[in-house]
């Protein structure tokens, strides 16, 4: 099993400007995230826009990414649905064409009890032979996994860890210190990363890694080495963060072009940026000196 740790990128799916799929694009992406010192990339999640993507989409999106990231990092693909059958289709599909891991965010629209969540991940891990992973993301699933879930998950071998977008620090500290050593749990929060990984974390699943990979490995080589400069870098981070975030996802797409990337655009409804309002925020990141 390959351990869910380093710096993993949220990995951004690239679309042409009529929002078609462009696979293309991924092994020039693939390539750079590697030369950048990433250790895997996070597949099909909410940076990946799974929720605007068919099902046949996602599998295109899982086979290209792995079959360029091979040998160079490990791929995590994101298979969470409404439904459990379509969970466990994805997950069957990611295991077939070589993913290290699958995660799943929780059943969303409808809000189901502890019974029938368990059910769900038992189901999926139960379908695969590859480790599962529970994706935390309340905001969006509208189910928030509390401890007392994780332990009976974990207890009962159904999941090995947990991507954690919880934003509630106290709570992602709660499920480090109480689950056990090999159940691994990485922060999904960028503003917070230096202090997840010194309460323990394992790693982070960052969007600011399509952008800013070397920033993220910076921190991550540093925190337990140079504390001064990793405090530094996680400043760099929110800097960043706070500049790209006027501008929803898409601003990521138009800085992974600055830095000579041609990796499409969001699928709509989400927008391209403005021509005044990317040059503003290029202008602001190079003031910043991080492009």
């Amino acid at each position: 099993m390959v351990p869910l740790e380093g710096v993993i990128t949220a990995m951004l799916t690239p679309f042409d400007s009529d929002g078609r799929i462009m696979t293309k694009a991924i092994p020039d992406f693939v390539k750079y995230q590697a030369e950048k010192g990433v250790n895997g990339l996070f597949v099909c999640g909410s940076t990946g826009l799974f929720p605007l993507m068919k099902v046949e989409e996602r599998k295109m999106i899982a086979e290209e990414t792995i079959r360029y990231a091979k040998g160079k990092m490990f791929v995590i693909v994101q298979v969470g649905a409404p439904d459990t059958s379509t969970a466990i289709e994805l997950a069957k599909h990611a295991e077939k064409a070589g993913a290290d891991g699958v995660a799943s965010v929780a059943p969303y629209y409808y809000h189901h009890g502890d019974d029938a969540l368990k059910l769900h991940y038992k189901s999926i891990a139960e379908s695969i032979s590859i480790p599962l992973y529970v994706y935390n993301i309340p905001r969006y699933a509208g189910t928030s996994i509390g401890l007392g879930l994780l332990q009976q998950l974990a207890d009962a071998g159904i999941i090995a860890g947990m991507k954690d977008s919880g934003r509630d620090f106290l709570q992602l500290v709660e499920v480090i210190q109480n689950m056990p050593d090999d159940f691994h749990v990485v922060n999904g929060t960028e503003g917070y990363i230096l202090e997840a990984l010194l309460a323990g974390a394992s790693g982070m699943v960052a969007a600011l890694g399509n952008a800013f990979p070397d920033l993220l490995v910076r921190l991550y080589r540093s925190y337990t080495k140079n504390l001064k400069e990793a405090k530094e870098m996680q400043k760099l981070i929110n800097k960043a963060k706070s500049v790209t975030d006027k501008f929803s996802i898409s601003s990521l797409y138009e800085v992974v072009r600055e830095r000579n990337i041609q990796y499409g655009y969001p699928r709509a409804p989400f927008m391209k940026m403005g021509k005044v309002e990317r040059d503003m925020m290029i202008k602001e990141l190079k003031e910043l000196k991080l492009i």
